[in-house]
């Protein structure tokens, strides 16, 4: 595996994710497991096994970071963005709302439901 270089915003997001999966643990998900991905992708959460890719994948709640400093926080469906969640792009630019099949459909806030 070829050795990747996080920005500084992935790290700093490293950390976060570090957070997040305590703060995870304690709301009772005891079942969380961690991804790196050869693309330097991380993910911590809840996952599940891909019968046809034979490999886990993210399903349920998590969070990833890419090398870039972008991340995704909230629930993944099969690998991909699914129902609530918020992604971040390295610049800091935020996106939050529901999503399918890893496609944003519509802004939705925490306060809105």
């Amino acid at each position: 595996m070829k050795k990747i270089k996080y920005s500084k915003k992935a790290k700093i997001n490293i950390i976060n994710m570090a957070k997040v999966e305590t703060m995870l643990r304690k709301a009772g998900h005891k079942k969380l497991e961690e991804i790196k991905y050869n693309d330097g992708r991380w993910y911590v959460g809840e996952v599940k096994i891909n019968r046809k890719l034979k490999k886990k994948v993210p399903d349920g709640l998590g969070y990833m970071i890419w090398p870039d400093g972008s991340s995704y926080n909230g629930i993944f469906s099969d690998g991909k963005f699914n129902d609530f969640g918020e992604y971040e792009t390295p610049k800091g630019k935020k996106k939050m709302g529901v999503w399918r099949n890893g496609k944003f459909l519509y802004k939705q806030g925490v306060d809105d439901f």
